[in-house]
């Protein structure tokens, strides 16, 4: 082959290779997501891509840090464990993560915002450092979505309390917790005097104001470790955790008299209302929901006998 003809192809080459390198340089440009190049050691030897602005802040300051560097010990051991699952399995290693002001050190200019990180070994030379492609995906508005939908799932439409399926999970896994470590509590099942009553007189709206008034007093009572759910239609359960029947009940007695005093303003008129309350604890003999429960429904049933507007202790 002659000269010219080897400088023309090498200038193909040359120029083919440039076309290459802009078109790299473009399709970085317009990825969404960032890319990390890090090696074994947690080292970010670049980083690329990122540019979606409304999801991603300028990482180029990640650039020649290491892991451990920039977030907390707890969230670095994470990301690490990825990086070294990906390179001993030589294949696409997935994790979620969340990034917030809490755990980053030595900055404060990230919002908290979850990601899920795809992590791809590279083919590096021997004598280099092995090293991993990290993309880290933006998935906040995924998790506010889940958590939205799970809040649904175990919350009243109506009151925004606890609903039936949540109570039940919660007193299962107590009862069971109290089986292997004896974790006591107590639980209240708590229901409104005469509602059926307050429905036909006042309306089926006056008694949905009612249902709200009585969750709204009842949550600003009780304590943060306490639970406060609607069992179904005017029945509530309360649960107090670490905590015998008779110190619950100086609580609860103290809450039937706060509510009987209560005047709710409706657009029907003004509601007194009251309500009775059946009170017991876990004990030994207690396996499942429905036994504790039903013990509780029992020792309502009475207060009801006696004429209402009491507790009952079982």
């Amino acid at each position: 082959m002659k000269f010219n003809q080897i400088k023309d192809e090498l200038f193909k080459v040359t120029n083919s290779i440039d076309i290459l390198e802009q078109e790299l340089a473009i399709l970085f440009e317009a990825l969404p997501d960032p890319i990390f190049i890090i090696d074994e050691h947690g080292k970010y030897l670049e980083t690329l891509a990122g540019n979606a602005n409304e999801l991603y802040l300028d990482i180029s300051f990640l650039r020649g840090q290491y892991i451990d560097q920039v977030f907390s010990p707890e969230l670095s051991s994470i990301l690490m464990s990825a990086i070294q699952k990906a390179l001993d399995s030589q294949k696409l290693t997935l994790i979620e993560y969340q990034i917030s002001t809490d755990v980053l050190q030595n900055t404060t200019c990230f919002e908290p915002n979850w990601f899920q990180g795809r992590v791809v070994p590279l083919n590096t030379a021997p004598d280099k450092n092995k090293a991993v492609a990290w993309v880290a995906v933006n998935i906040s508005e995924r998790k506010r979505l889940e958590k939205k939908l799970t809040e649904l799932s175990v919350k009243d439409a109506l009151t925004g309390l606890y609903n039936r399926r949540y109570i039940y999970d919660d007193i299962s896994k107590r009862i069971a917790s109290f089986g292997r470590y004896k974790v006591p509590f107590s639980l209240a099942f708590i229901d409104i005097d005469y509602f059926k009553r307050i429905n036909d007189s006042y309306g089926h709206d006056a008694g949905d104001e009612i249902l709200k008034a009585l969750s709204d007093l009842v949550l600003s009572e009780l304590r943060k470790s306490d639970i406060f759910a609607r069992f179904g239609g005017e029945e509530f359960i309360a649960v107090f955790p670490n905590t015998s029947k008779k110190d619950a009940a100086v609580f609860v007695e103290r809450l039937r008299n706060t509510i009987q005093g209560q005047r709710v303003e409706t657009n029907s008129g003004t509601i007194e209302f009251t309500v009775s309350i059946g009170l017991t604890e876990v004990t030994n003999s207690d396996k499942t929901f429905d036994s504790i429960v039903k013990r509780a429904d029992e020792a309502l049933y009475i207060a009801k006998e006696k004429g209402r507007n009491c507790l009952v202790i079982s």
